[in-house]
């Protein structure tokens, strides 16, 4: 659970242009290796469905 917490917080800091340098390093790292694939699906499908 707290894995999806910090997955969660990782895309939307990113996603809104507030990742720091390191999380935007652990962030590429993660999507290289599909490990964010569901994460982003669900975060922007809500985003897409929120607008």
């Amino acid at each position: 659970m707290e894995e999806q917490i910090f997955l969660d917080r990782l895309v939307s800091r990113y996603l809104s242009n507030n990742a720091t340098m390191a999380e935007l390093e652990v962030f590429l790292q993660l999507l290289k290796e599909g490990k964010l694939d569901e994460t982003l699906s669900r975060i922007v499908d809500a985003q897409i469905t929120s607008d």
